[in-house]
């Protein structure tokens, strides 16, 4: 996933430390605006194949399933501890007492 050697890290620092400063206001529309070219300038760079265009979803996938597992798994679960659990038992039957 993300987890490049740290000496890998260090030529992407500059251009981190620049979208920092832009990430403060972003919209979502520009956050995929700059997701978007990234993918195409990989594209460009690696060719147009079928192999790319799996490696580009890939990695997409990737990333959606750590935004999930980091930070809305754990929010939803505070969300469960919070507010308790919903069981489609509960919206049938009504509520507590029973009587619905």
């Amino acid at each position: 996933m993300p987890y490049i050697r740290q000496e890998d890290r260090e030529k992407f620092k500059p251009i981190l430390k620049q979208l920092w400063d832009i990430f403060h206001h972003i919209k979502p529309g520009e956050m995929a605006y700059l997701i978007w070219n990234i993918l195409i300038m990989y594209r460009v760079s690696c060719g147009h194949t079928y192999q790319h265009f799996v490696e580009m979803l890939g990695v997409l996938e990737s990333l959606k399933l750590e935004l999930y597992e980091r930070f809305i798994k754990l929010y939803e679960q505070g969300k469960l501890q919070e507010n308790g659990d919903v069981l489609i038992i509960d919206l049938l039957i009504g509520d507590e007492d029973g009587k619905g």
